[in-house]
């Protein structure tokens, strides 16, 4: 089943990753964070991450060529728009984000697959986050 790759993937798109792209992006209190994602093809997945000052909520995971994301702030909302190349073709995503970025934030997110992945032209996925704390040595990664 080819979900393997695109939850790993995902997870990798919503805990961490080390590059500042874009001024409009928000950003997260450095510290331990609890991340928790629903999608109907992947169920619920909770992830412990700790998130350094560099670390860019719009990060994708390796072996795939990416856009630069394009951030879009409205009030207290950011669309988030990033497009993916690999060899398995066009990955699109998009995401709404909301929250105060020290203590909570959620994320909605689409999908779009061009050709789709294991049948599936396109995935929906929320994520949940909630700050933990200043310590990265309890449970965080």
């Amino acid at each position: 089943m080819l979900l393997g790759p695109i939850s790993i993937a995902f997870m990798m798109l919503v805990a961490t990753g080390r590059a500042a792209f874009a001024d409009d992006l928000p950003v997260r209190k450095s510290g331990h964070w609890q991340i928790t994602t629903i999608a109907a093809a992947l169920g619920m997945t909770t992830i412990d991450a700790c998130i350094d000052t560099n670390d860019s909520i719009a990060a994708v995971g390796e072996g795939r060529s990416c856009s630069r994301p394009e951030g879009k702030r409205t009030d207290d909302q950011v669309i988030v728009n990033i497009t993916c190349t690999s060899a398995l073709g066009e990955e699109r995503i998009s995401t709404l984000f909301t929250g105060d970025f020290l203590t909570w934030y959620r994320g909605i997110v689409k999908m779009t697959f061009d050709p789709p992945s294991n049948g599936m032209a396109n995935m929906g996925v929320t994520i949940d986050a909630k700050y933990i704390g200043p310590d990265c040595t309890n449970g965080a990664p």
